[in-house]
Protein backbone atom coordinates (compact mmCIF):
# COMPACT_ATOMS: atom_id res chain seq x y z
CA UNK A 1 0.00 0.00 0.00
CA UNK A 2 1.89 2.89 -0.85
CA UNK A 3 0.18 4.91 2.16
CA UNK A 4 -0.04 4.65 5.60
CA UNK A 5 -2.95 6.50 6.47
CA UNK A 6 -5.97 8.37 4.69
CA UNK A 7 -5.85 11.17 6.77
CA UNK A 8 -4.79 13.31 9.48
CA UNK A 9 -7.25 14.19 12.13
CA UNK A 10 -7.19 18.05 12.72
CA UNK A 11 -10.08 17.23 15.47
CA UNK A 12 -12.80 15.29 16.96
CA UNK A 13 -15.91 16.41 19.15
CA UNK A 14 -19.07 14.39 20.28
CA UNK A 15 -21.92 15.98 21.27
CA UNK A 16 -24.56 13.74 22.79
CA UNK A 17 -28.51 14.96 22.28
CA UNK A 18 -28.33 17.91 20.84
CA UNK A 19 -31.02 19.90 20.72
CA UNK A 20 -29.67 22.33 17.97
CA UNK A 21 -27.13 24.09 16.51
CA UNK A 22 -25.48 27.07 17.47
CA UNK A 23 -24.94 28.19 13.71
CA UNK A 24 -27.28 26.66 11.18
CA UNK A 25 -24.34 27.27 8.41
CA UNK A 26 -20.55 27.23 8.42
CA UNK A 27 -17.82 27.00 5.86
CA UNK A 28 -14.84 24.92 7.16
CA UNK A 29 -10.97 24.97 6.36
CA UNK A 30 -11.02 21.45 6.42
CA UNK A 31 -12.60 18.48 5.60
CA UNK A 32 -15.82 17.57 8.13
CA UNK A 33 -17.54 14.28 8.49
CA UNK A 34 -20.73 14.66 10.75
CA UNK A 35 -21.36 10.52 12.10
CA UNK A 36 -24.84 10.32 13.64
CA UNK A 37 -24.92 7.88 16.41
CA UNK A 38 -28.59 8.86 17.38
CA UNK A 39 -31.61 11.17 16.09
CA UNK A 40 -31.92 13.37 12.96
CA UNK A 41 -30.97 16.27 10.89
CA UNK A 42 -31.31 18.00 7.88
CA UNK A 43 -28.38 19.13 5.81
CA UNK A 44 -27.55 21.15 2.81
CA UNK A 45 -24.12 21.03 1.13
CA UNK A 46 -24.13 23.15 -2.01
CA UNK A 47 -27.36 22.55 -3.91
CA UNK A 48 -27.36 18.91 -2.13
CA UNK A 49 -29.73 18.50 0.64
CA UNK A 50 -31.01 15.57 2.58
CA UNK A 51 -31.93 14.00 6.29
CA UNK A 52 -29.05 11.78 7.80
CA UNK A 53 -30.16 9.44 10.82
CA UNK A 54 -28.55 7.24 13.00
CA UNK A 55 -25.85 5.15 11.24
CA UNK A 56 -25.09 7.70 8.65
CA UNK A 57 -22.44 9.93 7.66
CA UNK A 58 -22.74 13.42 6.32
CA UNK A 59 -19.46 14.46 4.40
CA UNK A 60 -18.79 18.43 3.49
CA UNK A 61 -15.46 19.59 1.71
CA UNK A 62 -13.67 22.56 2.51
CA UNK A 63 -14.49 25.70 1.63
CA UNK A 64 -18.45 24.98 0.76
CA UNK A 65 -21.68 26.07 2.66
CA UNK A 66 -22.73 23.33 5.15
CA UNK A 67 -26.16 24.21 6.53
CA UNK A 68 -27.82 22.24 9.25
CA UNK A 69 -31.10 21.64 10.91
CA UNK A 70 -31.95 19.20 13.46
CA UNK A 71 -35.12 17.35 13.57
CA UNK A 72 -34.60 15.10 16.17
CA UNK A 73 -32.23 15.95 19.44
CA UNK A 74 -28.74 14.36 18.04
CA UNK A 75 -25.89 12.06 19.09
CA UNK A 76 -22.91 12.60 16.73
CA UNK A 77 -18.93 12.56 16.50
CA UNK A 78 -17.77 15.54 14.55
CA UNK A 79 -14.81 15.33 12.78
CA UNK A 80 -12.04 17.32 11.04
CA UNK A 81 -9.40 16.34 8.89
CA UNK A 82 -7.43 16.17 5.73
CA UNK A 83 -6.71 13.57 3.50
CA UNK A 84 -2.84 12.90 3.47
CA UNK A 85 -0.38 13.73 0.71
CA UNK A 86 -0.02 10.45 -0.32
CA UNK A 87 -3.31 9.43 0.01
CA UNK A 88 -4.49 12.37 -2.17
CA UNK A 89 -1.31 11.85 -4.80
CA UNK A 90 -2.75 8.14 -5.21
CA UNK A 91 -6.12 8.89 -5.56
CA UNK A 92 -5.08 11.67 -7.81
CA UNK A 93 -8.15 13.55 -6.22
CA UNK A 94 -10.95 12.68 -4.03
CA UNK A 95 -14.35 12.94 -5.70
CA UNK A 96 -14.38 9.61 -6.38
CA UNK A 97 -13.87 8.05 -3.18
CA UNK A 98 -15.84 10.46 -1.30
CA UNK A 99 -17.89 13.22 -2.28
CA UNK A 100 -19.84 15.94 0.07
CA UNK A 101 -23.35 14.67 0.76
CA UNK A 102 -24.20 11.54 2.96
CA UNK A 103 -21.94 8.07 3.00
CA UNK A 104 -24.29 4.77 2.90
CA UNK A 105 -22.55 2.76 5.23
CA UNK A 106 -22.88 -1.39 4.59
CA UNK A 107 -21.21 -2.74 7.62
CA UNK A 108 -22.96 -1.10 10.38
CA UNK A 109 -21.61 -3.61 12.76
CA UNK A 110 -18.48 -2.48 12.21
CA UNK A 111 -19.55 1.00 12.49
CA UNK A 112 -21.18 1.12 15.44
CA UNK A 113 -17.94 -0.66 17.36
CA UNK A 114 -16.38 2.38 15.91
CA UNK A 115 -18.81 4.79 17.74
CA UNK A 116 -18.67 2.79 20.63
CA UNK A 117 -14.66 2.99 20.89
CA UNK A 118 -14.40 6.94 19.44
CA UNK A 119 -17.02 7.70 22.40
CA UNK A 120 -14.30 6.77 25.28
CA UNK A 121 -12.77 9.71 26.18
CA UNK A 122 -9.07 8.96 26.83
CA UNK A 123 -6.97 12.70 27.53
CA UNK A 124 -3.19 13.56 25.77
CA UNK A 125 -1.49 12.19 22.85
CA UNK A 126 -2.77 9.02 23.78
CA UNK A 127 -6.57 10.01 23.12
CA UNK A 128 -5.68 11.78 19.68
CA UNK A 129 -3.61 8.91 18.11
CA UNK A 130 -6.58 6.35 18.95
CA UNK A 131 -8.90 8.54 17.54
CA UNK A 132 -6.93 9.05 14.49
CA UNK A 133 -6.65 5.86 14.08
CA UNK A 134 -10.50 5.17 14.34
CA UNK A 135 -10.94 7.73 11.98
CA UNK A 136 -8.73 6.20 9.05
CA UNK A 137 -10.49 2.66 9.93
CA UNK A 138 -13.88 4.38 9.24
CA UNK A 139 -12.37 5.55 5.61
CA UNK A 140 -10.90 2.41 5.29
CA UNK A 141 -14.37 0.46 5.43
CA UNK A 142 -15.65 3.16 3.24
CA UNK A 143 -12.92 2.59 0.69
CA UNK A 144 -13.58 -0.98 0.64
CA UNK A 145 -16.67 -1.14 0.41
CA UNK A 146 -16.11 1.56 -2.60
CA UNK A 147 -13.57 -1.34 -4.11
CA UNK A 148 -16.19 -4.30 -3.70
CA UNK A 149 -19.40 -2.26 -5.74
CA UNK A 150 -16.34 -1.27 -8.37
CA UNK A 151 -14.99 -4.95 -9.04
CA UNK A 152 -18.06 -6.54 -8.00
CA UNK A 153 -18.91 -9.61 -11.17
CA UNK A 154 -20.47 -8.02 -14.01
CA UNK A 155 -23.04 -10.69 -13.73
CA UNK A 156 -24.27 -8.31 -10.47
CA UNK A 157 -24.61 -5.19 -12.31
CA UNK A 158 -27.77 -3.89 -13.72
CA UNK A 159 -28.75 -2.11 -17.21
CA UNK A 160 -31.51 -0.98 -15.08
CA UNK A 161 -31.09 3.00 -14.29
CA UNK A 162 -34.52 3.49 -12.91
CA UNK A 163 -34.11 0.88 -10.71
CA UNK A 164 -30.82 1.75 -9.28
CA UNK A 165 -32.15 5.28 -8.41
CA UNK A 166 -35.18 3.45 -6.92
CA UNK A 167 -32.80 1.63 -4.45
CA UNK A 168 -30.95 4.97 -3.51
CA UNK A 169 -34.07 6.89 -3.01
CA UNK A 170 -35.61 4.08 -0.79
CA UNK A 171 -32.17 4.08 0.84
CA UNK A 172 -32.75 7.82 1.23
CA UNK A 173 -36.78 7.02 2.49
CA UNK A 174 -36.81 4.27 4.50
CA UNK A 175 -36.37 5.23 8.24
CA UNK A 176 -39.16 7.95 8.09
CA UNK A 177 -42.41 7.07 7.07
CA UNK A 178 -43.32 7.17 3.24
CA UNK A 179 -45.62 6.06 0.77
CA UNK A 180 -44.52 3.39 -1.53
CA UNK A 181 -47.07 4.23 -4.14
CA UNK A 182 -45.76 7.88 -4.27
CA UNK A 183 -42.47 6.62 -5.16
CA UNK A 184 -43.58 4.39 -7.90
CA UNK A 185 -45.31 8.04 -9.45
CA UNK A 186 -42.20 9.56 -8.99
CA UNK A 187 -40.90 7.08 -10.98
CA UNK A 188 -43.34 6.95 -13.16
CA UNK A 189 -44.42 3.65 -12.84
CA UNK A 190 -47.47 1.74 -11.55
CA UNK A 191 -46.47 0.33 -7.79
CA UNK A 192 -46.95 -3.26 -9.53
CA UNK A 193 -44.87 -2.04 -12.57
CA UNK A 194 -42.03 -0.90 -9.44
CA UNK A 195 -42.25 -4.62 -7.83
CA UNK A 196 -41.98 -6.65 -10.66
CA UNK A 197 -38.97 -4.19 -11.84
CA UNK A 198 -37.48 -4.16 -8.59
CA UNK A 199 -37.86 -7.92 -8.03
CA UNK A 200 -36.37 -8.46 -11.51
CA UNK A 201 -33.45 -6.07 -10.53
CA UNK A 202 -32.41 -7.33 -7.29
CA UNK A 203 -34.39 -11.03 -6.47
CA UNK A 204 -36.79 -9.06 -3.62
CA UNK A 205 -39.94 -6.50 -3.82
CA UNK A 206 -39.48 -3.03 -2.35
CA UNK A 207 -41.28 -3.93 0.48
CA UNK A 208 -38.91 -6.85 1.38
CA UNK A 209 -36.06 -4.60 0.89
CA UNK A 210 -37.18 -1.76 3.01
CA UNK A 211 -37.54 -3.36 5.96
CA UNK A 212 -34.60 -5.32 5.80
CA UNK A 213 -33.07 -2.01 5.97
CA UNK A 214 -35.17 -0.74 8.87
CA UNK A 215 -34.62 -4.03 10.93
CA UNK A 216 -31.01 -3.69 10.39
CA UNK A 217 -31.06 -0.54 11.84
CA UNK A 218 -33.56 -1.71 14.60
CA UNK A 219 -30.77 -4.62 15.63
CA UNK A 220 -28.22 -2.47 16.06
CA UNK A 221 -29.71 0.52 18.06
CA UNK A 222 -31.40 -2.25 20.35
CA UNK A 223 -27.63 -3.91 20.74
CA UNK A 224 -25.54 -0.87 20.70
CA UNK A 225 -27.95 1.86 22.45
CA UNK A 226 -30.46 1.93 25.38
CA UNK A 227 -32.67 3.89 23.52
CA UNK A 228 -36.47 2.64 24.07
CA UNK A 229 -38.52 0.92 21.46
CA UNK A 230 -40.62 3.39 21.33
CA UNK A 231 -37.75 5.82 20.12
CA UNK A 232 -36.09 2.69 18.18
CA UNK A 233 -39.39 2.52 15.99
CA UNK A 234 -39.04 6.24 15.26
CA UNK A 235 -35.44 5.98 14.08
CA UNK A 236 -36.39 3.33 11.80
CA UNK A 237 -39.69 4.67 9.73
CA UNK A 238 -42.05 2.88 12.17
CA UNK A 239 -45.17 4.49 13.71
CA UNK A 240 -44.89 3.24 16.70
CA UNK A 241 -42.71 0.58 19.43
CA UNK A 242 -45.76 -1.83 19.23
CA UNK A 243 -45.89 -2.02 14.74
CA UNK A 244 -42.11 -2.61 15.11
CA UNK A 245 -42.39 -5.20 17.80
CA UNK A 246 -44.74 -7.09 15.35
CA UNK A 247 -42.95 -6.40 12.62
CA UNK A 248 -39.58 -7.85 14.07
CA UNK A 249 -41.10 -11.03 15.95
CA UNK A 250 -42.55 -11.81 12.70
CA UNK A 251 -39.41 -11.45 10.90
CA UNK A 252 -37.11 -12.09 13.67
CA UNK A 253 -38.85 -14.99 15.76
CA UNK A 254 -38.03 -12.87 18.58
CA UNK A 255 -39.19 -10.01 20.47
CA UNK A 256 -37.16 -6.63 20.04
CA UNK A 257 -36.77 -6.83 24.29
CA UNK A 258 -35.30 -10.75 23.92
CA UNK A 259 -33.21 -10.10 21.20
CA UNK A 260 -31.94 -7.11 22.97
CA UNK A 261 -31.64 -9.18 26.18
CA UNK A 262 -29.78 -11.49 23.87
CA UNK A 263 -27.15 -9.33 22.38
CA UNK A 264 -26.75 -6.40 24.30
CA UNK A 265 -23.08 -5.90 24.84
Amino acid sequence: MPFERFAELVSHVYWHRKAEFMLDSDIYESWTIFAVEEGKFRYRIGDQTGVAAAGELVVCPPGVGFGREVIESLSFHFFHFNWSEAFEQHEAGMSDFIRGCKVEVEDTHRLWSTFRLLSRKVPGPIGFAATQHLLNDLLLQLAVEREERRYAPAQDRTDDPVMQHAMIRMRDLAYSPFSMRALAEELELTPVQLTRRFRSFCGQTPQHFVTELRLRRATHLLTETSLSLEHIAQQCGYENGFYLSRIFQKKKGISPSQYRKLNKL
